[in-house]
């Protein structure tokens, strides 16, 4: 497995823009010869990056891109805290996707978390997709989609995850599972912000969080800004 940091990036926005330039290449480049499923994340430089990619998209032809969320609020449906909300403004509004593509999580409704999770472990793998990139914000206690530090979240077949207590509201979430996100061929790490940088430290030192735990089967890339690689030494 290949490991790249890119940790020159003066700001969050400077960062989300070089993400999404790449993300660009790598759908383009992957698409003629294959289905592309890619896991998108939320989160500000999450949605920044979404929000780049958006008019680099434009004149692609989609119609063989998958797109899947690592983690999900469990939440109304019309909710502005669910990553598919925040990405549909961001991104899914400003190109032409069949929304058979669109593999969201279940909204809080009529399922409990656990049937919602369940419903969609089940999906997951009739799909059986194959990741080629996994886009991944990170806390600042090191959690990742909606793994967390010491969660006792309890899984929901080989992929997915249900999370009733989180840390961070809203407390019911649903997740890709450690598994699921280190099925992918990469993954892509966006982090920016000061409050990001004993984090980042501590994955670069081997402690063990939950970011320290996932990584690509080819390739593992870490986008940073200056303020979350201020405390560790490349």
């Amino acid at each position: 497995m290949k490991l790249e940091v890119l940790h020159h990036f003066e700001s969050g926005d400077q960062l989300a823009e070089q993400a999404a330039t790449d993300l660009a290449e790598a759908i383009t480049s992957l698409l003629p010869s294959q289905r592309v499923h890619i896991v998108l994340t939320g989160g500000t430089v999450g949605i920044k990056t979404l929000a780049a990619l958006a008019p680099l998209l434009k004149s692609v032809d989609l119609k063989k891109i998958e797109l899947w969320w690592g983690d999900e609020r469990f939440v109304d449906a019309s909710s502005h805290e669910r990553n598919f909300v925040q990405a549909s403004e961001a991104l899914l509004s400003k190109v032409s996707i069949p929304a058979t593509n669109l593999h969201q999580m279940p909204a809080a409704g009529d399922l409990s978390l656990a049937e919602a999770a369940s419903k969609f472990s089940t999906h997951i793998d009739k799909v059986a997709p194959r990741f080629d990139i996994v886009l991944l914000g990170m806390g600042s206690d090191g959690h990742v989609a909606s793994l967390f530090p010491n969660s006792a979240a309890t899984s929901s077949g080989e992929l997915v995850v249900a999370e009733a207590n989180s840390p961070k509201p809203p407390s019911e979430r649903i997740s890709l599972s450690y598994s699921a996100l280190c099925s992918a061929r990469e993954v892509w790490f966006l982090v920016s912000g000061p409050d990001k940088a004993d984090a980042v430290n501590q994955v670069f030192s081997g402690r063990d969080l939950p970011a320290t735990k996932v990584s690509g089967q080819q390739l593992t890339r870490w986008y940073l800004d200056t303020q979350a690689a201020a405390a560790t030494s490349f």
